[in-house]
């Protein structure tokens, strides 16, 4: 019998067995498999929530209430946590359910899962072999990643309930063979945003009219979080509350199957497993493998419904942050599945081949879905956990003789930046060593396309990220610089190779390096401090990392006066490059105990000058220190705002840097009063337009606007004219990428268009290093993401950052598409009578894991000239 079959077979007689056992719940509102039996004394969500599942929404407080409730009188079975909380302070649940036996014994489970995680803590092959017969396989299933795809939510608690009150033997066999973890809602706040619009405004019983408002979900909808991030856009990059309070978990229960239930667009049907190309390079067959069983056992449960659905199409499983791809690199067997529906299915909705899509439907096939999962699962169980744990013993294996066998990480000019690198693969499980002295290597390799092996130097304290660990297929795609690219259709970016995201002078090399080393275990603490005696004249603060920006906001905030060194000076045989920031002291004692406290705070580090007179270059007297002004920001926010660009410069404020801003309406711009602010950020976005005399007045009066993406585009020459600087391309340039003439086939067409696009590549820009913006910056280059064809001309204002003419570092970006960039700017400062412009190709802030470009923000907002603001916020 063929794998296929067995599948479907397998599947089909647990639906049975289901589906043909004693009535009990359907009674009681629970008929999504009419007759099955059931355990008496276990609510069904219908009797608990005084509604059947699909009539309406579950908030998220009652999906805790019964989510307790069923922990309570399960407890044979179930198990509840509460493991981390939103930012607007809604818990986040992972629920346990298996067999009383297998909950008995969790804490063996638990650690021969450690085992077969890490075969280097077993003792022997014969001690594998026991664990694999009598471990169950995990299974964990999430559930509304994205708030507005809310079906999801109330598939889980059916699945909570068939799995918790079920007798038949199909569900007591699923038990007996897994652990199914359940987080039935990983994006709380969003759902509830969804949620909450949708009751305020819904028909009763729903309208199916598709013209219906309540299928025209506001901005900025439910799909993100409070921060406006997609949470299926950062498991790799952990930068949200949510994320960061899930990893844990997911690392010390070390799933083999992880599915992350989504919606898509009402017109469509159902998505399930095997993904589409590209496929991450770093995965191994075994992956594809099982993604295609799970995909037969859930075609089997489908086809016995008579429910359409598709594979292999459209979703791929490449960039390592999705829900599915994540867990894969992990050696789980992580899948996406889509059900039509998302915001615009509201309660029911009518398509256009006149059917209805209800609720209950939706909710309906993402349970029979996760059902069938867990049966393909415990049918599989041996192999499943044997597959699992040859890939973890593999990855050691391959990191001993694979072509890459360590990444390197210096500290460089920005520890702060390594640091979170280093801390951020912590997280991620991922063994980090430090070198406790100098060492030389041969065979090692920099980031740079096709760059020449050579024998190379380190200092002590170097990371040493060794691949001959567990972790390997996660640390190799996170962090080596190039990843093989097998077909041009991406679902997301093609690049993010994280030391050229963050700005870490990184190496790879072919062997290990020879030096005595010691494990990091915890994060590095960069700490704050001031160097030398109370100062006389004036503390200095280099500017060369995030801390000093975030301490520099905060003395503004305080009141202190502080000034940039535009030019570099020599101070008591120390070289302090531009961007220095001096802050005197002049006739107030307090700013010793400000400075001081600053510094702890922020994990800064100050450095006391006794004199104004220095050995070389400006003196701290000199006008060539430029002083400062509290930045007094506005960001536009709203419909016609990239959610995510807004949510990224918010988080960034809020809770990384720690300024003070005030988001104001993008509709009420041209009426706003601005002259409370000295900074204005218009984020990404698509909605910009109206009058700017206002606007330009208030720029000319000393104010900044600071312009992202397509914010950018309006401010430019093509746009509204607020700037001279142009976004267009030469009449010469612009056939580069013509189209060709005669018949063109369709799929030649087709594949023209993807081998034209920009998904998202990382390329080099070079900067001015005299213009304040590229302040703290000691390479004369960065690397950027680009995602869109725009750039601009150096005709106008001052260019900080360019594009060379070979721009390209990693990811796919067409040839013609280079060569368009070539000479072009990334970054413009346009001075505006006292004021400034300044336009940036891209979002500097993309998902908030590009830390490299970071300080480049911060710079605009903190080092240009602008005018005082003195009324109160």
């Amino acid at each position: 019998m063929s794998a296929l079959d067995f599948i479907r077979r397998t599947t089909l007689v647990a639906l049975t067995l289901i589906a043909g056992s004693t009535a009990h719940a359907a009674d009681e509102g629970f008929d999504l498999y009419p007759g099955g039996a059931y355990r008496e004394g276990i609510p069904t969500p219908a009797h608990y929530l005084g509604y059947a599942l699909g009539q309406r929404y579950t908030p998220h407080h009652r999906v805790i209430d019964y989510v307790e409730t069923v922990a309570d009188v399960a407890a044979d079975r179930v198990r509840q946590e509460r493991y981390g909380r939103t930012p607007e302070g809604r818990d986040l649940l992972l629920i346990t359910v298996t067999s009383p036996r297998n909950l008995e014994r969790l804490a063996d489970i638990r650690s021969a899962l450690d085992k077969l995680a890490d075969p280097r803590l077993l003792e022997s092959a014969e001690e594998s072999e026991t664990l694999l017969e009598s471990t169950p396989t995990v299974v964990w299933l999430s559930f509304n990643v994205h708030g507005n795809e809310t079906s999801s939510t109330e598939a889980a608690l059916a699945t909570l309930y068939q799995l918790a009150a079920g007798e038949d033997e199909g569900t007591l066999q699923m038990l007996e063979e897994t652990i199914v973890l359940i987080d039935p809602n990983l994006n709380p706040d969003g759902r509830e945003r969804y949620v909450s619009w949708l009751q305020s405004i819904a028909a009763p019983g729903g309208n199916p009219d598709p013209n219906a408002v309540e299928h025209d979900e506001p901005w900025p909808g439910g799909r993100t979080n409070h921060f406006y991030f997609d949470l299926n856009r950062d498991w790799a990059w952990m930068t949200q509350d949510e994320t960061r309070a899930r990893i844990p978990h997911f690392l010390a229960w070390h799933p083999q199957v992880h599915v992350d239930f989504h919606e898509m667009s009402h017109e469509s049907s159902y998505f399930f497993f095997p993904a589409d190309a590209p496929i991450n390079q770093n995965f191994p067959p075994m992956v594809i493998e099982w993604g295609e069983r799970f995909g037969a056992g859930n075609a089997a449960a489908f086809d016995e419904f008579g429910w359409p659905y598709y594979t292999a199409e459209s979703f791929d499983l490449y960039y390592p942050g999705y829900g599915d791809s994540y867990p894969s690199l992990h050696g789980a067997i992580g899948m996406t599945y889509e059900q039509a529906g998302h915001s615009s299915a509201g309660l029911v909705v009518e398509r256009e081949d006149g059917s209805l899509l209800s609720l209950r439907d939706r909710l309906h096939h993402h349970f029979i879905a996760a059902m069938a999962t867990v049966q393909t699962a415990a049918t599989g169980r041996r192999e499943l956990l044997g597959d699992y744990a040859e890939f973890r013993r593999r990855s050691i294996d391959e990191g001993r003789w694979g072509r890459i066998r360590e990444f390197l990480l210096e500290p460089g000019a920005d520890p702060v930046n390594t640091a979170e690198l280093v801390g951020l693969l912590l997280d991620h499980g991922v063994e980090v060593e430090r070198a406790q002295s100098e060492f030389e290597l041969e065979g090692v390799h920099a980031y740079v396309k096709n760059g020449p092996a050579e024998k190379r130097r380190f200092p002590a304290g170097t990371y040493l990220i060794p691949l001959a660990q567990p972790q390997r297929t996660l640390a190799k795609a996170l962090l080596e610089p190039h990843s093989a690219i097998s077909k041009l259709t991406f679902y997301d970016i093609s690049a993010w190779s994280l030391p050229l995201a963050y700005g870490v002078p990184a190496s790879w090399s072919e062997q290990r390096a020879e030096v005595a080393r010691e494990r990091i275990t915890t994060k590095p603490i960069v700490t704050g401090g001031v160097d030398g005696a109370p100062a006389k004249f004036a503390y200095l603060l280099p500017w060369s990392n995030l801390n000093g920006a975030r301490a520099l906001a905060t003395l503004l905030e305080r009141g202190l006066r502080a000034g940039c060194a535009r030019e570099s000076f020599e101070l008591r045989g120390r070289k302090y490059p531009r961007g220095t920031i001096v802050v005197p002291v002049g006739q107030d004692p307090s700013v010793h105990r400000i400075v001081a406290e600053v510094a702890a705070e922020s994990g800064a580090r100050f450095e006391s000058a006794p004199t104004a007179l220095t050995e070389r270059g400006i003196d701290l007297g000199s006008e060539q220190i430029q002083r400062l002004e509290r930045p007094a920001i506005a960001v536009a926010t709203g419909p016609g705002v990239d959610a995510n660009s807004y949510g990224a410069i918010r988080f960034l404020l809020e809770r990384v840097s720690r300024f003070p801003f005030t988001s104001v309406s993008l509709e009420r711009l041209p009426r706003l009063d601005l002259t409370r602010y000295n900074v204005l950020v218009l984020p990404n976005g698509w909605g910009y337009s109206g009058e700017i005399d206002g606007l330009q007045r208030w720029i000319r009066e000393g104010g900044v606007v600071i312009a992202l993406g397509g914010a950018a585009s309006f401010v430019s020459k093509e746009g509204s004219g607020l700037t001279s600087v142009s976004t267009r391309l030469e009449p010469a340039e612009e056939s580069k990428s013509e189209e060709p003439t005669g018949w063109v086939k369709i799929d030649e067409r087709r594949q023209r268009r993807r081998s034209q696009s920009t998904p998202g590549a990382i390329v080099t820009v070079e900067l001015d290093p005299a213009h304040p913006l590229a302040f703290g910056y000691e390479s004369k280059s960065l690397h950027a993401l680009v995602s869109s064809r725009r750039s601009f001309g150096l005709d106008v204002g001052t260019p900080v950052a360019v594009f060379p003419s070979s721009a390209s570092v990693a990811g796919f970006l067409p040839e013609a598409r280079e060569a368009d960039l070539a000479g072009r700017a990334y970054l413009v400062d346009v001075p505006m009578g006292r004021g400034h412009v300044v336009l940036f190709a891209e979002d500097p802030n993309f998902r908030l894991f590009w830390n490299g470009l970071t300080r480049l923000f911060l710079n605009s907002l903190l080092l240009l000239d602008k005018e005082p603001v003195f009324r109160s916020r």
